[in-house]
């Protein structure tokens, strides 16, 4: 029971999430190759609809949902990406998810 009540505020899920996304975004818009806007803009619409699942799936809250945007940016950076898209990118999915209604809110 401890250990599930750390893993829960250490982080370690939000940090594994934001990996996977932006492994998944890089295969979609690859440095190494041009990619026209309109692709790269569909790219990020579904690592936001992805982030937003991961929400609802986990029961992240504000920090949790900023957090993720947080480290999509930096893994991202680590990746080779420029600093202004990255973080470009985290705003749109910080406020995307932190924002986004859960099942709980709608149902209301």
């Amino acid at each position: 029971m401890l250990s599930g009540l750390l893993n829960r505020f250490s982080g370690a899920d939000v940090k594994e999430a934001a990996t996977g996304l932006a492994e998944r975004f890089s295969k979609k818009v690859p440095l190494a190759r041009n990619v026209r806007p309109a692709d790269a803009q569909r790219a990020i619409d579904e690592l936001i609809a992805d982030a937003r699942g991961l929400k609802r799936k986990h029961g992240w809250g504000f920090f949790k949902s900023t957090r993720l945007g947080d480290a999509v940016r930096w893994r991202l950076v680590e990746m080779g990406y420029p600093q202004e898209l990255a973080q470009s990118i985290a705003q749109q999915l910080a406020v995307s998810t932190a924002y986004a209604p859960d099942k709980k809110s709608r149902a209301r």
